[in-house]
């Protein structure tokens, strides 16, 4: 379940990542020109509107997703894997703290 969830975070971590540069991303191929310029070339908007499409796409799935994961953590589900996160949480400091003592 842990691993699941994380997946879900680092995928909200990208599409972030991917809207926050999605104007320098479609510019590439447009060196040279201005931000006003971009905005008034058609190539340059139609590129925007397909990769913020796609980008609204892989928004829509990872709700979709992260719905799914709400409707099977229950109460007593979620409970567990709070627990199961804090034991190894722990187990792994203890790790280290061996390790560091040797």
């Amino acid at each position: 379940m842990q691993t699941y969830l994380m997946q879900l975070l680092c995928q909200y971590i990208v599409l972030n990542d991917c809207l926050c540069n999605i104007g320098t991303e479609c510019a590439e191929n447009f060196k040279g020109m201005s931000d006003i310029e971009l905005l008034y070339n058609d190539q340059f908007r139609k590129k925007y509107r397909r990769r913020l499409g796609d980008l609204i796409i892989q928004h829509k799935f990872i709700l979709d997703k992260t719905m799914e994961l709400r409707k099977v953590l229950s109460g007593p589900m979620l409970g567990h894997m709070c627990g199961s996160t804090i034991l190894i949480c722990s187990i792994g400091y203890q790790i280290v703290m061996v390790s560091f003592n040797k």
